[in-house]
């Protein structure tokens, strides 16, 4: 049994479309070696680097805007970055899109992200998880943590320093649960004896969105807001002072902001959303410049460091052709 949502907008559960071919432009950042492409198309999982490998946890693998339990992975690998030609499998867990990855230390952590459920009425209904947990890559095993206040899911998760920020996204509960859009951040110390999350209030309600952090400086950007609008809008935390501000609106692509990519580069925020083109924030953080191209235009999917001035762009989605396998390198002078 699966779960349908029709219409475009409409969909506003975690969207998955996927990729027009696009080549490079001339003088304008170029792509790299490829590397294998994951062992299924999949778009909305987590991802991220760690001690030269890239891990790929969860995600979705059925038709665009269908959910069920069997298409939704629970699957967990890595690949080395120099060098590797096959994913390597690792012990899994519950199955999940929408997990988001990050590293702390010397593990690998993931937290919340959307399940489906076969429901007694033979409906499927979706549920936002409240899973905390970390991989122990020495004994190969998944512990648990101290789960969030709430399931949250279609969100991010930053880490600074040895802090953990979860923003963004809803709170789904199954057909008959609704839904709920977060105004508040969970926080987390992890280097606290005893694991505990807070809230702190976040001045926007969106989804769909990404993140990450340059410093102490988290930037929350694009997504699709409580009117299932795209955005281009971004959000930037300063943690060490608890201020916000808004940045640079993100250049206007296809989709917007909606299913977009963030990571930072060699201190540099970079973005990519759906038009092909990877951004990179201006030093003086006003603006937006060209960095390089995809070669396929995918959102949904994720983006990791891979040098000091390269990244991979993972899987994902495009409206054109579906779920992407593809695994892209794009770097820069």
């Amino acid at each position: 049994m699966s779960f349908r949502i029709d219409g475009f907008f409409g969909i506003a559960l975690l969207a998955i479309f996927s990729v027009t071919d696009l080549q490079s432009a001339e003088g304008v950042g170029r792509g790299g070696d490829e590397l294998p492409d994951v062992p299924k198309a999949i778009t909305s999982f987590g991802a991220e680097v760690l001690d030269g490998w890239v891990y790929v946890y969860g995600g979705h693998t059925g038709k665009a805007h269908q959910y069920s339990v069997d298409t939704t992975l629970g699957s967990f690998m890595r690949l080395k970055l120099n060098g590797g030609t096959e994913w390597e499998r690792l012990p899994g867990g519950s199955r999940v899109q929408g997990a988001r990855l990050f590293t702390y230390e010397d593990s690998i952590y993931r937290v919340g992200g959307l399940q489906p459920r076969d429901e007694t009425d033979g409906h499927v209904g979706l549920y936002s998880l409240d899973e905390f947990a970390r991989f122990d890559r020495a004994e190969g095993k998944w512990y648990s943590l101290p789960p969030m206040p709430k399931g949250r899911s279609s969100h991010e998760a930053v880490i600074v320093g040895s802090t953990l920020v979860v923003g963004g996204g809803w709170e789904m509960e199954g057909e008959a649960g609704g839904k709920f859009w977060y105004d508040s951040l969970f926080v987390m110390d992890m280097k606290a004896e005893e694991l505990k999350w807070e809230e702190r209030p976040q001045p926007f309600q969106r989804r769909a969105l990404s993140a990450a952090s340059v410093g102490t400086t988290i930037y929350f950007i694009g997504g699709m807001d409580t009117d299932n609008d795209p955005s281009r809008e971004v959000d930037v935390f300063d943690l060490e002072t608890g201020e916000w501000a808004t940045g640079p609106m993100i250049p206007r692509g296809p989709m917007l902001g909606f299913g977009s990519a963030a990571c930072c580069v060699n201190g540099r925020l970079i973005v990519s959303p759906y038009s092909a083109e990877i951004y990179g924030l201006t030093a003086n953080g006003e603006t937006w410049e060209t960095l390089g191209k995809l070669k396929e235009r995918r959102f949904f999917h994720r983006i990791v460091q891979a040098s000091k001035s390269g990244l991979l762009a993972i899987a994902g989605a495009s409206r054109d052709s579906g779920h992407i396998a593809s695994v892209e390198t794009v770097s820069w002078d």
